[in-house]
């Protein structure tokens, strides 16, 4: 399975990489590669059964914290 994994992320590279430097965006090429190592990452630790904690804690506490409301946790 992770080798599956790995497969269909070259594959999504290698399908946007033509257009990317045809149109001469480097800095989009930029943020696209860290999207995308960023999802690989969380995709292999999901699939290799790792406990991954929940994001909606972390947001709850930064729009409260910018609202000035209450935490709801």
């Amino acid at each position: 399975m992770p080798l599956l994994l790995v497969l269909i992320f070259i594959a999504l590279f290698l399908y946007e990489l033509p257009g990317l430097l045809a149109n001469n965006y480097r800095y989009e090429l930029l943020i696209f590669s860290l999207f995308l190592s960023f999802s690989f990452l969380l995709c292999l630790l999901k699939l290799l059964n790792f406990d991954l904690p929940s994001p909606v804690k972390v947001i709850d506490t930064v729009v409260s914290y910018i609202l000035r409301v209450p935490c709801r946790l």
